[in-house]
């Protein structure tokens, strides 16, 4: 895998390039909102800009030049798409990552916007303040910890306007188990590896905050993030569910790659499993959810595969459900039986002569135990209920 570090220019090599502020480039201080903290207002900019691009694209960081520099780099090296990089410094202490800021300088296609925030007050807050100052069309939330690949914002816009119905997009990353795998393959091979993919984009549950693509129209009818969420974690799950109650849907865009480092920030603080904890359980008390799962979901024959079915299984896994759909191979010229394509779910197809039998076997030898068993209903409940004591699931007819 990539080395954060390696191909970039150093820290000192950037600081010491001998450009001057553009027209383009800015500081400016971070003001109070009168929004409410739970993001529940109609949003307006606060800032006035003499050209709108296509995107704004709101990084929030604080400290971790380590990160912030390679990250920032590769976002004004691989962004061809007019855009405006709005860097909230979620109040930063660290000498580097200051200098760093005092130093980045746009590009043709990039204008940058530093805000400085005089407390660090979370990434709902922080994320808040950039969004406040956008103008643009399209608006893109960034973690400082990620490092973009050629076309990646290029791809997400191309998916995004060609389908309305997405409302929150992710490019695939390694948060979705993607990672390089060969010995000394970089996350740009990877990522050229991906362009057979373009177009492409696969429901999930929720879009994860490292790289969130939005329509400024959603934007204005989801509002800001919630600020109740105490400093980091959930928030982005909250506002994928307040998106997909406007009837969108949350979505990854397979033909565009960036890599997220994930939670280096917060690794080393002392309440990182305290907050993460008290969020998870505010956010589905909040929506009134049980906790994900993993389930097993038998579909055999014609009338199990109906789009009832199959809406019960998206159903599942819009919910954070890990449902691992167990089918019967379809006879010779058959079509096959038409699983919900959705990045929780998890095609089993099993050999038709014998189903039963080969499927039981699948589900009771899993390595991770599921936590329940969805049967069609027929005689086979009785089997896994006597089966219990071995897969230890609920099962239940569906």
């Amino acid at each position: 895998m990539e080395d954060a570090h390696a191909a970039e220019k150093t820290f000192s090599d950037h600081c010491r390039a001998d450009r001057t502020l553009g027209a383009s480039d800015a500081v400016v201080a971070a003001t109070p909102s009168g929004r409410r903290r739970d993001g529940l207002v109609r949003p307006q900019s606060t800032i006035t800009f003499m050209t709108v691009p296509a995107c704004d694209l709101i990084l929030l960081t604080w400290n971790r030049p380590d990160l912030l520099v390679p990250c920032v780099q590769r976002l004004l090296r691989h962004t061809t798409v007019p855009s405006r990089l709005l860097i909230v410094d979620n109040a930063s202490t660290d000498p580097q990552a200051l200098e760093f800021l005092r130093q980045v300088r746009g590009t043709d296609a990039v204008e940058v916007v530093v805000v400085r925030r005089t407390s660090n007050d979370g990434f709902a807050k922080g994320m808040n303040e950039g969004l406040g100052r956008t103008a643009a069309p399209w608006l893109c939330l960034l973690n400082n910890d990620i490092l973009v690949t050629e076309g990646w914002l290029e791809e997400m816009l191309a998916v995004a306007r060609a389908h309305p119905s997405i409302g929150a997009l992710n490019p695939m990353s390694n948060e979705f188990n993607l990672a390089p795998t060969r010995a000394g393959e970089t996350i740009d091979e990877l990522a050229r590896t991906l362009q057979s993919r373009r177009g492409r984009w696969i429901e999930n549950w929720f879009c994860v905050g490292f790289c969130l693509l939005l329509s400024r129209e959603t934007f204005e009818q989801a509002g800001f993030l919630d600020e109740t969420f105490r400093f980091i974690y959930s928030e982005d799950k909250d506002y994928s569910f307040r998106i997909r109650r406007l009837g969108r849907l949350c979505a990854i865009a397979e033909g565009a790659y960036v890599y997220h480092h994930g939670s280096s920030t917060m690794k080393d603080h002392p309440d990182r499993w305290k907050l993460l904890e008290e969020n998870e359980t505010r956010f589905y008390r909040k929506w009134s959810m049980e906790r994900p799962s993993r389930i097993a979901y038998l579909l055999t024959g014609r009338s199990e595969a109906s789009d009832e079915a199959r809406e019960r299984i998206r159903r599942l896994a819009n919910t954070g459900h890990r449902v691992w759909v167990f089918y019967p191979a379809p006879r010779g010229g058959a079509e096959e039986l038409r699983v919900p394509r959705h990045f929780q779910v998890v095609p089993q197809q099993v050999e038709r002569i014998g189903f039963w039998p080969r499927a039981t076997g699948r589900i009771l030898f899993k390595k991770k135990k599921f936590q329940r068993i969805v049967l069609p209903p027929s005689q086979a409940r009785r089997l896994f209920q006597w089966l219990t004591p071995i897969h230890r699931a609920k099962v239940v007819v569906g």
